[in-house]
C-alpha cells in the first residue's frame, strides 16, 4: 500500500527517512528498472503514481538518487493526440530530476465501441 506525504516534516530532518515507511522503498534500491504503470486521471497519473514519486524523493535523497532505468505504461479512454501530452511531460521531468533513464513508453489508448441501441 502506497499512501501520500502526511505533512509530518521527517523528510526533512537530517536523515531524509519518511515514517510513512512505506516497504515499496527498500526494494527500489535493490532494482535495475522502475515501471510506472497507470490509468489516466484527468490527463495525468493515478494518486498512487504520484504517492509514490513524493515518498521516493526524500527516502533517495540521502542516497543522491542512484540510477535507475525507467519505463511508463498508461492507458486512457480517449484518443485525441493530446491524450498522453501532460503524463508524458510530467514523466520526463521527474525522470530529469532524478536522473533515472528513461527506456521506453507504452502509451494505449482504449476506443469503446457502442451499439445504436445502447446510446
Amino acid at each position: 500500500k502506497i499512501v501520500g506525504c502526511q505533512g509530518c516534516g521527517a523528510c526533512q530532518n537530517g536523515n531524509h527517512i519518511c515514517v510513512i515507511g512505506n516497504e515499496i522503498y527498500p526494494l527500489c534500491k535493490v532494482c535495475d528498472t522502475i515501471v510506472l504503470a497507470s490509468p489516466l486521471y484527468f490527463w495525468s497519473f493515478s494518486a498512487s503514481i504520484k504517492a509514490f514519486i513524493a515518498g521516493y524523493l526524500p527516502y533517495q535523497r540521502k542516497d543522491k538518487y542512484p540510477h535507475k532505468n525507467s519505463v511508463l505504461l498508461m492507458t486512457a479512454g480517449s484518443d485525441q493526440f493530446w491524450t498522453f501530452e501532460q503524463s508524458v511531460s510530467y514523466y520526463r521531468f521527474v525522470t530529469k530530476a532524478i536522473g533515472w533513464t528513461d527506456i521506453g513508453m507504452c502509451l494505449a489508448v482504449v476506443v469503446m465501441v457502442r451499439k445504436e441501441k445502447d446510446i
